[in-house]
């Protein structure tokens, strides 16, 4: 359990300090990659994926690239840590997997036992290294958000990040890792149509192209997955 809260930790933890060295759309780029390292997570622990399913993990992850592509700010230093955070999160996946198939405990049982470990190793690491950042600079509220405005906004985004944290972990314990990256890496073109949406931002025909191929290599991933040619624990 505590090797499930260091990693699951550690991915947000990188990916905050990664988003600190570049835009987030590119960070969003970076991160779209995280099926190919479960993937080769995967290989590397002795398992096999199927060169079709693949390549509709190259498909998503293009789509999912070329969706982002307006914002191209490159920094090495922000690529480690998205890296990092990619293979943090993949891990946490395979983790919880092994855990949930040795241990007769339930998704709520999991998800809490993750957080509160993470929370603590969390703690650790900004008492060591952003303690004093944080003293110095406490969180100031601006002057044109009142603070009953600012609460509620808070407590939204809590429970609303909460649920996303929870649907996870079931997904997760309803399919292989591979299927569940890819479901989370869909997440950034959606986050993106929907920015277009509701706020009403341009969005460029290369991204639109991006974001309906991103669709098409998911929807070609699970043709190939319900047609049986991808086995569910050790490939998808």
């Amino acid at each position: 359990m505590w090797i499930l809260g260091a990693v699951f930790s550690g991915g947000f933890l990188s990916l905050n300090v990664g988003m600190q060295y570049m835009h987030v759309s590119m960070a969003m780029v970076l991160r779209s990659t995280e099926p190919l390292f479960a993937v080769g997570l995967i290989v590397f622990s002795g398992g096999k994926v199927s060169l079709s399913i693949a390549a509709t993990l190259v498909i998503i992850v293009t789509g999912a690239a070329l969706s982002a592509f307006d914002e191209p700010n490159f920094s090495i230093t922000g690529l480690f840590f998205l890296v990092g955070a990619n293979f943090c999160f993949c891990f946490r996946s395979i983790v919880a997997k092994a855990i949930k198939d040795c241990k007769d405990i339930d998704n709520v049982s999991l998800f809490f036992h993750c957080c509160w470990r993470g929370a603590l190793i969390q703690m650790v690491v900004v008492g060591v290294f952003e303690f004093r950042r944080i003293m110095e600079y406490p969180v100031t509220i601006p002057e044109q958000i009142s603070l009953d405005a600012f609460a509620i906004k808070l407590a939204l985004n809590v429970m609303a990040y909460f649920a996303y944290l929870q649907a996870s972990f079931i997904v997760l314990s309803m399919v292989g890792v591979v299927s569940h990256t890819v479901g989370n890496s869909l997440r950034r073109p959606v986050c993106i149509a929907c920015a277009v949406v509701y706020f009403g931002n341009p969005i460029s025909s290369l991204a639109f192209f991006g974001i309906c191929l991103a669709c098409v290599g998911a929807g070609l991933y699970s043709i190939l997955k319900a047609t049986g040619r991808s086995p569910r624990n050790k490939t998808a």
